[in-house]
């Protein structure tokens, strides 16, 4: 009983410290940068810069109040199916790559009784998702975006594919593309980035039980 409290102290240490990290990558952020851009609104004279400054700044809070959205939701496990899953990843997909004037669709191939995700899983699920769409937003110059998510017997797969330029690597090859990776390999998953007419990112996840009916 000593040894298994010690490990459930130690697991629960672990995903604090996990949902510490996630609050401060995600929503730290984006108040960062709405206070940065709200200091340097301040000192401007012309009217033009200081409407662009709060056009961002809207942006960017309704991100943040998104995020919020994302990490209450992850962390009432209960409730969490992956049929929630996919009706907030269509959300955050129409609201992120529509507003470019890019067309989005999702298809889902998930049975109706196949469970759902952990809070941790559904959380870096959410942040690898929106990085992808970030990366297309910026660089890819897509006129397009089809995102594909199902259950293969005991994997998650999740498939964002954009017909730009196909850039493939270099295209967010910064901190986003590694923390990308880092998240998947958290999972225990495999991310993988291709270029063929456009680029995909295929993500996939090991799930606890296989996908059954």
């Amino acid at each position: 009983d000593r040894k298994k409290a010690e490990a459930e102290k130690v697991r629960y240490q672990a995903e604090r410290e996990k949902i510490l990290k996630d609050l401060h990558d995600g929503i730290g952020g984006l108040t960062t940068n709405i206070n940065l851009l709200a200091e340097i609104a301040q000192t401007r004279d012309d009217m033009g810069d200081v409407r662009r400054s709060l056009a961002t700044i809207a942006d960017l809070s309704r991100e943040s109040l998104s995020e919020i959205r994302n990490f209450l939701q992850s962390l009432d496990v209960k409730d969490l199916t992956w049929q929630t899953v996919a009706a907030e990843l269509r959300h955050l997909g129409s609201a992120i790559v529509e507003s470019h004037d890019i067309r989005f669709s999702l298809t889902t191939s998930l049975p109706e009784q196949a469970g759902g995700p952990s809070s941790m899983m559904a959380m870096n699920l959410y942040r690898i998702y929106k990085e992808s769409l970030a990366n297309i937003v910026k660089h890819s110059h897509a006129s397009a975006v089809e995102v594909s998510l199902g259950l293969q017997t005991s994997t998650l797969m999740l498939s964002v594919h954009d017909d730009g330029v196909g850039v493939g690597e270099q295209r967010g090859s910064g901190r986003g593309l590694i923390n990308m990776r880092t998240r998947a390999e958290e999972l225990g998953g495999r991310l993988a980035i291709t270029t063929d007419k456009g680029t995909t990112v295929l993500l996939s996840i090991p799930v606890s039980k296989p996908a059954t009916a």
